[in-house]
């Protein structure tokens, strides 16, 4: 669902990028289809998707492609298990980290010599549909109690901020998501938190707010919400 969603905005973010690079990673790729994406995108010669779900990675490993492998490893741990890599992509990941600062010495550290880390986070979600607003400020409550936080993309460009890694590039992106499509996507992020108490959701507020979100699934509405990225490129100084 995230792919389906943000593709076109994450192929026009890897379109900036110079085409063909040795290896290309997915940090924390899920499934496996911003792996894919990436993959087809760059046209690199060896594109990696780095996970620590088992789950995850099976269901990538299904659909595997030439040039395409997924591999069990904690993005925020060095060394990487491919070795370092020319680009590494980063997207939505960086909210669900208690630190993320804690991992741009990391990142850094696992880039070839002139290799390019690239952001793509929330900056900011707007929304005039109180349905969506209920979910949103559920979410920040949640990933706020680890650390996190939704809206990371407006404090990313900081992350050059570290030896090994210069800013390049940086520009926020308006991202429209059709009122269905969000609905659906939060919808089944609704159904893993469980009854999560951080969330800050009674056993009634979860049952009304699916509710909600099922009848929005079926909407024609395109203008409810949409996103801001923040995309950032930084470059490697130094090597690994």
């Amino acid at each position: 669902m995230l792919a389906y969603i943000f593709a076109p905005e994450i192929k026009s973010f890897l379109g900036r990028v110079p085409p063909d690079p040795g290896l290309a990673i997915d940090l924390g790729c899920g499934p496996g289809f911003t792996t894919r994406l990436i993959a087809d995108t760059l046209n690199a010669r060896k594109t990696v998707g780095l996970d620590t779900s088992q789950p995850f990675l099976d269901l990538a490993g299904r659909q595997e492609a030439n040039g395409v492998a997924f591999l069990k490893h904690d993005v925020t741990q060095a060394p990487f298990p491919t070795g370092a890599a020319d680009v590494l992509f980063c997207h939505l990941l960086l909210p669900h980290l208690a630190n993320p600062a804690a991992v741009r010495r990391t990142w850094a550290s696992q880039l070839r010599p002139a290799g390019l880390l690239l952001v793509d986070e929330v900056s900011d979600i707007q929304t005039t549909n109180a349905t969506f607003r209920t979910y949103l400020d559920a979410a920040e409550r949640l990933l706020g109690e680890i650390g996190g936080d939704l809206y990371v993309g407006r404090r990313v460009e900081q992350l050059g901020r570290v030896p090994g890694l210069r800013r390049i590039s940086s520009r926020l992106v308006e991202h429209p998501v059709a009122t269905a499509a969000c609905a659906r996507m939060f919808r089944l992020n609704l159904n893993a938190w469980g009854p999560n108490p951080h969330a800050g959701l009674s056993d009634q507020d979860r049952t009304n707010l699916a509710t909600q979100l099922d009848h929005l699934t079926t909407s024609t509405a395109t203008t409810d919400i949409h996103w801001q990225m923040r995309q950032v490129i930084f470059k490697a100084t130094t090597g690994s």
